[in-house]
């Protein structure tokens, strides 16, 4: 009895293998690669909301913190700007200024004065002049919409949360079902002192998808203000179409 059993137990274990290995080769494993800011992030979100049921409360109310942070730090380096350039903007409008550079958080009552000085001639003639700076693309759309953002019931869109400014740490995977197929969408940090950490995604890899933003064209790297971005995006896929690791993907 105890060898049959022993038996038994030893065919339903290689069964099992035989299950996990059939499922490993029918699901498509997806790697979104690129450069900080090229948009992998919010391609990935993108197929949450269409293959997916979208974001949860809990995942909104996460992206409103991060939309009231991304609105904040974009109006407090336009008026950096605006001060490293000797641009005045008006007694009235100069406290206000210092008082929004002051806040520590996008609270209603800051909201109010950011959406005021985001109407100023002075800092939309700062934002005309963002590939001078380190700036993020979407801040005109985090000032336009600062009101319905830095309101306390504010609850974010989809739209919203593709906007949302998040820095991408680790690996990050996305899983969902298409035509019958199951994907895995795998998100990798861009910036240099993320790529590092690629080698760990790249094991059973389907398919590469690499992402660059067309509109970085004229601005250069935050990672040294130097590197011009649409000129870093290429050489990266250079890198990555030639590498050892993707020889058979």
């Amino acid at each position: 009895m105890g060898c049959t059993t022993g038996k038994i137990s030893e065919s339903s274990k290689q069964i099992d293998k035989s299950i996990k290995e059939d499922r490993k080769r029918q699901l498509t494993k997806l790697l979104l690669l690129g450069t900080g800011d090229s948009g992998k992030s919010t391609f990935a979100r993108q197929m949450k909301v269409i293959y997916q049921t979208g974001f949860t409360l809990g995942e909104l109310q996460k992206f409103s913190s991060v939309l009231r942070d991304n609105a904040l730090n974009s109006i407090q380096i336009l008026i950096s700007e605006a001060k490293a350039r000797n641009i005045k903007l008006g007694r009235k409008y100069e406290k206000i200024a210092e008082r929004v550079l002051q806040a520590t958080e996008m609270d209603i009552d800051t909201g109010i004065l950011t959406s005021k000085l985001w109407q100023l001639e002075e800092l939309q003639e700062i934002w005309e002049i963002r590939n001078q700076f380190q700036i993020p693309s979407n801040s005109d759309y985090f000032l336009e919409n600062v009101l319905r953002i830095s309101n306390p019931e504010f609850i974010p869109t989809p739209d919203d949360v593709f906007r949302a400014k998040m820095k991408t740490t680790g690996i990050v995977e996305t899983a969902f079902e298409s035509r019958g197929k199951q994907f895995i969408m795998v998100d990798v940090g861009g910036q240099r002192t993320e790529r590092r950490k690629w080698l760990h995604a790249f094991e059973g890899v389907t398919a590469v998808i690499f992402l660059a933003a067309i509109d970085e064209y004229d601005l250069v790297l935050a990672e040294d203000n130097r590197t011009n971005r649409m000129r870093e995006s290429l050489r990266l896929f250079s890198e990555i179409t030639n590498s050892e690791y993707f020889k058979e993907t």
